[in-house]
């Protein structure tokens, strides 16, 4: 079946000259004058030069040139004669084609050039297979004098298989509700294996898989949907009967059939539909034609190439032979063969991803038999190389502490050593290419040559590192020639979890493993990090593995690779999408801190199964940097935002499972950071910068300064605050005080938006430090210096307001000098507080002791042993101290010691897990009686407790510790190597015999949290949010009127905090926001709030500007300025001039609410002009008035002006009358246009239009006035315009529902956007068009109602009678608010302009009486809107109440009244169109009173009790 489509330029007719034939009719009546051979040669010529693929590519493309030898190699060995299109265009042009067989003979070149080279399931093979078809029909119809056009390739059967082929697509595509990734045709496509499942053959007489109905479909097997249907059936029954009710595939194959069923109806609808009709398809053909797809997979394995023969035909001699027995035939030491999983490839179906990874599978089965075929031509090397490739691959796919991995990696140092026995050599020159070699690869018509060029290039990269020299002349690549030896290093392997060494890389080289540059470079960085994580930062080694690792990268310079790298990177915020998700990826990689630590180390691979089991029960959707490294390399990922998602998976599921303190959770956090601010900079090209992120970042990058800060020991600065109290004693209420942790918290979570409000709850808790801290302490030394590194990195990411304007730069470090130097002062004025315990130490009577006890049985103990205490309650374990100092007091001996934690006296996460005796060290110290020591024990740190043991102490005594516990705060801390205590001198500490195995238990206490739910509520509820207060209301005495108040700041309810000058959005009509400005502000006479200023309008607001273009966000100051009350502002939003707008941006507003600002309207001539010379207003405001923040942009932007005025379509006729309806070519029953927000509000009607259709209503006022001549206003309802998405989602939506039961309607709005993404672009264009045609003709209508308003009103003036003069209606305004005026919205009165009055009763019918003429009556209008806003109703609902009633109506009257009681009704003046009929009620009045009844028992719940 061929599924091209042509987009072709209008025809060009053949002038006569190229023309000789005679005219032919073409069955039409329609004589075509047949062509000469040269007219045929060049139809043909461009016919298929310019015949494209469904997907929109040329069939052609690959035709066009001569495949290169990077893309095809050894394609001119094969290739004798190779041509192209072009080559052929050129002859033809040359005149070097006698006849039409010579031109088409180079064509059937091209495509047996293809069909020599290239494979059959190859897909270039394909396109040259219908190239060929294409020649020919064409050739075929220019010869019949046929016009060409892409209907010449279509089969007769082309109609039938267009639907089978999309019945065949509703399985492929078909997917689990529940699991929407999971796809339900993979099972069916392959039938099972016949050597993994025998017995399904055996119970299964008609074997069948999708891949076998694919063929049928291609070769025209199928007659009918029917016939396709019932090998689909077989398909499920067969599937159904081998496998049990309830599996999986047993429930999939029930639901495909069901849904087969389902689409075999509608496909037979349509196929009867299209045949009946007997047109060309107009059918939409799926975009993928699946059955292609399926004919080319291939079956997992065979007889021939998994199983083994049983019988030998041939001896298995020779060194190919030994080679390969010694894998085959290898056995551990315990006598287990570990050969057996190498011996055939994976299962397709079990490991579908194994192929996606491995690009050159192999297996022994495979290898065995190109050594009987004789393929290796008695070479070892070759074979060698194979069985590398295999051992290779087994360990590329699977993780280094599998055992599959370590079995490949025994299998091929076995393999390697019997290769050194026989050929004599190093392993090393054994793989190095020989000539034999190359001319073997040369020889391949897929020849190596692009491997052979990276290996060359890796090659002399290695040589630069292997044979580089220091001062010393000493060659310093020794060390990382072999990785270490196990024996003596054991702890290396338990640290480093991927060891990278010399030989190895090396091998990789030899074998072309690398595909990259890149590779080679990655597993290099990869050695030396791991040199830097095992060994002390300045250590010899250390510093060789930097100084190699310079050395390398200044050769990758030299040699181009790295500066080419840099090119791309530079230019990736303006490149691809690969290229910016490679950099983003490449950023995080190799991003390293201020101690040279590469972060992602631990990112790069998912925990140990084995040793992590627990970590896949709380992370449901792990995820490592190494699987989003293959999407990035299989072009998954279709936007940045689908990376950036995965990699804060990433971090996310790390501080999911790890703690808070813990290093990977810091390490998380930070690259966190690191990819958002990443992704900010390769988007700042697309677009206007997100100023408000930019700002996050800088608060983010000022507290972790401060929150990460060490002293010179390397001691975190923060932690000395772990011993303040967690509590303040307020008013004799304990209230959780803030803390440096819980800003921090605050922080990661995005929740502050200005420094000033950062720094406040910094400096908050220092000072809370000082002042419950001692002046000598080191609390207080720490709060200070802390303080001086905030504002250091405060001034340092705020340029000192050049980047970030505040007011928190007047806060200096002489003004912090001078509040320490204060606070210093008053505090050697009060009396110290000594520290509790350990000045209890040294009061007066306490004196040193030895530490032997007195009792029967003495002991002896140390500064620095551990010993058991009694607990508290009786049935707990005995609690774990350190001594640090023995006393004697009153004659009572006793330790000073501080407590060991067990796991089940800690606070933790229900996660967390620990070592089987571990033990914490904590912060608290007791003084305790030597009676409740109860005996010794030892804790050990955990770099020594697995391989040694101290002399004389039983195994249960012996604990390990790895952490630091701070119970005030719940802190845990990781303990640093070089800080854990010694252990007393007569303690020897001895080699284990066997070490211990690391093993991590589950915490015992995961219930512990309930405890403690209260304390956690309390603390995450201080986590999520920052405390802003309101700003007190400011008086402005500036005010026009000396009796009113008038404010400078004021807040209203929200709140929302207002300035004089601040623009703020006012609800308008139909919910949309109009922009103010406020110049003044007052309180009213009746207690209200307003506030007066100017307008601003959009350009949708504008009369029709064609030759204007506008800003995206722009907006024109009006000359109309209006009072409001203060209650109708419903946000803040900034208007900027045009300098401003492209350099700052004021941080608490959205960019959606920022506009820009350079012109005026006048609103009374209707025209746009220049800002004044000043500009906007400025306003100076007092000292006490809130401040905005500033952000400054590091380059200013340049906006861009864009059209948005579509000119109308031609005018249509004038008609005497108004159509009552208007057809539209949009969607039937669907207005376009509709919204209910906004409808007019009860009284409000537009007076034009109802005075164009009703000129004399009897009871209804007649626009007589003329026309103002004046632009008019925009229309109410402001034009929506019908969008090219919003037509196609109109003709999918039922469809899709109807295929999609029961499915959620944001589901189906999912659905209907991937569909509209899968579209063409010839598709989309084909909506567009629609949609710009719809638009063209409301346009138009509009258009013509306006046109038919302004003739009737112009009849009205020239018809009517003069107006006679009618006492001016004075409307107070508002209370209390002078020059009260409210800003006039389109539809309402205006230019003197009555509106239409509704009846006492309702609104009167609209019916035309021509006949009937009432004399007008004309009154002033009021200058208030006829909608009644949102302000207004408030402002009504709180003057109709009252103290003396709860309710502003009489509630009482209104529920005892009944029909009877009431006076009878004249039934004509009811409102009986309400109901359709009476029903069982005898009158209307009846029917209404019932209907009030039920009203009242619905909707209030309210019913009459007889």
């Amino acid at each position: 079946m061929y599924c091209f489509r042509l987009t072709m330029p209008p025809k060009r007719r053949l002038s006569t000259s190229e023309s000789t034939g005679g005219d032919e009719n073409d069955g039409s009546g329609t004589k075509r004058k047949k062509l000469d051979e040269p007219g045929q040669m060049q139809a043909v010529l461009e016919f298929i030069k310019k015949f494209q693929k469904r997907s929109g590519g040329l069939l052609c493309e690959i035709f066009m040139k001569i495949p290169g030898k990077l893309l095809a190699p050894g394609y001119t060995d094969i290739v004798k004669n190779p041509i192209t299109i072009p080559q052929i265009q050129q002859k033809f042009r040359a005149g070097e084609y006698p006849s039409i067989e010579e031109f088409k003979a180079d064509f059937y070149l091209i495509v047996s050039n293809a069909k020599e080279y290239y494979l059959k399931e190859a897909a270039e093979h394909r396109i040259a297979l219908e190239l060929e078809h294409l020649l020919n029909k064409s050739l075929e119809a220019v010869a019949n004098g046929d016009e060409l056009t892409p209907s010449i390739v279509e089969k007769e059967e082309d109609v039938l298989t267009e639907f089978l082929e999309e019945l065949l697509g509703t399985i492929m595509t078909a997917s689990d509700a529940s699991e929407p990734d999971r796809n339900l045709s993979s099972v069916f496509q392959l039938l099972p294996s016949k050597r993994r499942y025998p017995e399904y053959y055996k119970v299964t007489t008609q074997p069948i898989d999708l891949k076998m109905i694919a063929c049928k479909i291609q070769d025209g097997e199928y007659s009918s949907i029917g016939q396709m249907e019932e090998d689909l059936q077989l398909m499920f029954r067969n599937a159904t009967n081998f496998n049990e009710p309830g599996s999986i595939i047993y429930k999939d194959a029930k639901f495909l059939s069901k849904l087969v069923k389902s689409k075999k109806t509608e496909l037979d609808v349509s196929l009867q539909a299209k045949q009946n009709r007997g047109a060309r398809s107009s059918r939409r053909q799926s975009k993928q034609v699946f059955s292609s797809q399926l004919v080319s997979l291939q079956y997992e394995d065979s007889e021939t190439e998994d199983e083994e023969e049983e019988e030998e035909v041939l001896p298995m001699r020779g060194p190919l032979w030994e080679v390969y027995s010694v894998v085959r035939d290898f056995t551990t030491p315990g006598g287990i063969e570990i050969a057996e999983a190498f011996l055939s490839l994976p299962s397709k179906r079990e490991l579908p991803d194994y192929y996606q990874t491995i690009m050159e599978p192999i297996s022994l089965n495979q290898i065995k038999r190109k050594i009987r075929n004789g393929e290796y031509k008695n070479s070892v090397k070759l074979l060698a190389k194979d069985m590398d490739l295999m051992f290779e691959n087994c360990k590329e796919y699977n993780r280094p502490d599998s055992k599959l991995y370590k079995d490949g990696a025994k299998l091929q140092k076995v393999m390697r050593a019997k290769v050194d026995e026989i050929e004599g050599e190093d392993t090393e020159v054994l793989l190095a290419p020989t000539n034999t070699v190359v001319e073997e690869k040369m020889k391949s018509p897929r020849g190596g040559d692009p491997k052979e060029q990276i290996r060359k290039r890796c090659k002399t990269m290695y040589n630069a590192i292997l044979n580089y020299t220091n001062e010393d002349h000493e060659r310093p690549i020794g060390a990382f020639m072999e990785k270490p030896d196990r024996k003596y290093y054991p702890d290396y392997y338990d640290i480093i979890d991927e060891p990278m060494d010399m030989k190895t890389i090396n091998e990789k080289i030899m074998t072309s493993q690398y595909k990259s540059d890149d590779d080679m470079l990655a597993d290099c960085k990869l050695m030396f990090s791991n040199c830097r994580m095992y060994n002390e930062e300045g250590s010899e080694i250390y510093e060789t593995a930097n100084t190699l690792e310079k050395v390398l990268m200044a050769k990758a310079r030299d040699m181009g690779i790295i500066t080419e790298k840099l090119k791309k990177a530079k230019g990736a915020g303006r490149g691809s999408l690969a290229q910016k998700i490679k950099m983003l990826y490449d950023t995080l990689k190799d991003f390293r801190d201020a101690k040279g630590r590469q972060l992602s180390l631990i990112f790069l691979k998912l925990p140990s199964k084995h040793e992590y089991p627990d970590y896949y029960d709380i992370i449901k959707r792990p995820i490592d940097m190494e699987k989003i490294s293959g999407k990035i390399r299989n072009n998954t990922y279709e936007c940045l935002e689908d990376a950036v998602a995965d990699f804060t998976l990433v971090f996310d599921n790390a501080c999911k499972y790890n703690e808070p303190d813990s290093q990977i959770y810091k390490d998380a956090q930070s690259l966190q950071r690191l990819a958002h601010q990443t992704v900010r900079h390769l988007t700042e090209d697309d677009g206007v910068p997100d100023a408000r992120t930019a700002v996050q970042d800088i608060l983010s990058n000022i507290y972790h300064t401060v929150f990460t800060a060490q002293d010179g020991e390397e001691r975190c600065l923060a932690d000395s605050f772990a011993e303040l109290p967690e509590h303040d004693e307020i008013n004799g209420k304990k209230i959780r005080a803030l803390s440096l942790e819980i800003i921090k918290r605050r922080t990661d979570r995005g929740l502050y938006k200005r420094l000033d409000l950062l720094q406040r709850d910094v400096f908050t808790v220092l000072t809370r430090a000082r002042k419950l801290s001692r002046l000598d302490s080191q609390v207080w030394e720490d709060s200070v210096e802390l303080q001086r590194i905030f504002i250091r990195a405060r001034d340092q990411y705020g340029e000192k307001g050049a980047r970030l304007l505040s007011k928190v730069y007047d806060y200096t470090p002489d003004k912090l000098e001078a509040d320490v130097e204060a606070h210093r002062a008053s505090k050697a004025n009060e009396p110290q507080q000594a520290e509790e315990e350990e000045d209890k130490m040294n009061e007066s009577g306490a004196k040193d002791w030895s530490g032997l006890t007195d009792s029967a049985e003495a002991s002896q103990y140390h500064v620095g042993d551990f010993v058991y205490v009694t607990p508290e309650d009786p049935g707990m374990e005995s609690h774990i101290f350190h001594i640090e100092r023995l006393f004697e007091r009153d004659g009572g001996k006793t330790i000073w010691a501080r407590q060991f934690f067990r796991q089940r006296e800690t606070f933790h996460v229900p996660t967390r897990t620990f070592f089987e005796k571990e033990v914490m060290q904590g912060d608290l110290h007791s003084s305790i009686p030597i009676s409740k020591v109860q005996g010794k024990c030892i804790v050990m740190a955990y770099k020594d407790y697995f391989k040694t043991k101290p002399e004389g102490f039983e195994e249960k005594d012996i604990f390990v510790c790895e952490w630091r516990y701070t119970s005030k705060i719940r802190n845990w801390k990781k303990i640093k190597p070089n800080c854990f205590w010694d252990y007393p001198s007569y303690i020897k500490i001895v080699q284990r015999d066997k070490p211990v195995e690391p093993k991590k238990i589950a915490s015992v206490f995961k219930d512990r949290i309930e405890k403690h739910k209260e304390e956690v509520e309390e603390i995450e509820a201080l986590e999520k949010v920052v405390e802003e207060p309101v700003p007190p209301n400011i008086k402005w005495q500036g005010g026009p009127d000396p009796i009113l108040t008038y404010w400078e700041q004021y807040t209203i309810p929200g709140p929302i905090t207002v300035r004089r000058g601040d623009h703020v959005l006012v609800r308008g009509e139909g919910n949309r926001n109009m922009v103010a400005q406020i110049d003044t502000m007052w309180m009213g006479q009746d207690g209200m709030a307003y506030f007066n200023g100017p307008w601003f309008v959009v350009p949708a607001e504008l009369p029709p500007q064609p030759d204007r273009k506008f800003f995206k966000a722009e907006a024109f100051l009006s000359t109309i300025s209006d009072s409001n009350p203060l209650l109708s502002v419903v946000g803040k939003c900034v208007v900027l001039e045009y300098t401003e707008f492209c350099k700052q941006r004021p941080t608490q507003y959205n960019e959606s609410d920022v506009y820009i600002c350079e012109s005026l309207f006048d609103e009374a001539k209707r025209l746009i002009r220049p800002l004044p010379p000043g500009g906007l207003k400025k306003y100076v405001r007092g000292p006490h008035v809130q401040t905005d923040e500033v952000y400054f942009f590091p380059q200013p932007l340049v906006p861009e002006k864009e059209s948005i005025y579509t000119p109308p379509p031609p005018q249509p006729l004038a008609t005497p009358v108004m159509p009552t309806g208007i057809s539209s070519p949009g969607p039937v029953g669907m207005d376009m246009n509709e919204d209910s927000m906004d409808a007019p509000s009860i009284g409000s009607v537009d007076s034009a239009s109802m005075a164009t259709i009703i000129p004399g209503t009897p009871g209804m006022l007649n626009n007589t006035m003329s026309p103002s001549p004046g632009p008019k206003k925009k229309d109410e309802k402001r034009k929506k315009l019908v969008t090219a998405y919003i037509l196609f989602s109109m003709d999918q939506r039922r469809i899709t529902m109807e295929e999609n039961p029961g499915v959620r309607f944001g589901e189906i709005s999912r659905t209907i956007a991937e569909k509209w993404k899968q579209l063409s672009d010839q598709e989309k264009k084909t909506y567009q068009e629609r949609a710009k045609k719809y638009n063209e003709e409301k346009e138009a209508e509009e258009q013509e109602k306006r046109r038919l308003a302004e003739i009737a009103a112009a009849n009205a003036a020239r018809n009517n009678p003069p107006p006679a003069s009618s006492p001016s209606l004075q409307h107070p305004g508002a209370p209390g608010s002078p020059g009260m005026r409210v800003r006039q919205e389109s539809g309402g009165a205006q230019n003197g302009m009555p509106q239409m009055m509704n009846g006492m009763n309702g609104m009167m019918p609209l019916q035309p009486h021509p006949n009937v003429r009432a004399d007008p009556l004309f009154h002033v209008v009021p200058p208030k809107p006829q909608r009644l806003l949102h302000s207004e109703a408030y402002i009504k609902y709180i003057e109709g109440l009252s103290k003396d009633t709860k309710t502003m109506c009489n509630w009482d009257k209104q529920l005892q009244a009944t029909n009877q009681g009431s006076r009878l009704q004249d039934e004509s003046k009811l409102p009986a169109s309400w109901l359709s009929s009476t029903g069982e009620h005898t009158t209307s009045t009846e029917a209404l009173w019932a209907l009030r009844d039920f009203m009242m028992h619905e909707s209030l719940g309210v019913v009459r009790l007889m």
